[in-house]
């Protein structure tokens, strides 16, 4: 005879849903770990475009434009009138969607943001994290 018993199948069924069980608060886990890894890479981005403003690179402000799986640094007020030789492109995890603010410029010598508020970043698990970008430049997250 060839087959299984009823006794195997519920045994192997019983082991994967102890597995199941096991890995899936590790798995929440690894989604905040990976948010908060994004977190250090866009408060970078938009520092670096406000000190690259404020030390008025190649006599220019700059930009910081969020992307589906990447954000772009990039040299001037416009992302589309931009000159692509100067980008700055970052990958992050496509799986990251941004609302709020979506283009940031930062104005040469003073660093003065164009726009305030918020950019919402939100994770495949929907959990969000906000940036918020006053009227001086500062960050807060």
């Amino acid at each position: 005879m060839k087959g299984f018993t009823i006794l195997e199948l519920l045994l192997s069924i019983a082991i994967i849903v102890i597995l199941t069980g096991i890995t899936i608060p590790f798995y929440s886990e690894y989604n905040k770990s990976s948010l908060q890894a994004e977190t250090g890479v866009i408060v970078n981005a938009l520092r670096t475009a406000k000190i690259s403003a404020i030390s008025m690179k190649d006599n220019s402000g700059w930009s910081v434009h969020f992307g589906q799986g990447k954000i772009i640094v990039f040299k001037g007020e416009s992302f589309e009138l931009r000159d692509i030789s100067f980008d700055r492109e970052i990958g992050i995890s496509s799986g990251l969607k941004f609302s709020g603010v979506n283009d940031i410029y930062f104005s040469p010598f003073n660093g003065i943001p164009s726009k305030t508020g918020a950019v919402i970043m939100t994770g495949q698990d929907n959990t969000q994290k906000e940036f918020i970008i006053n009227q001086k430049g500062v960050i807060d997250y």
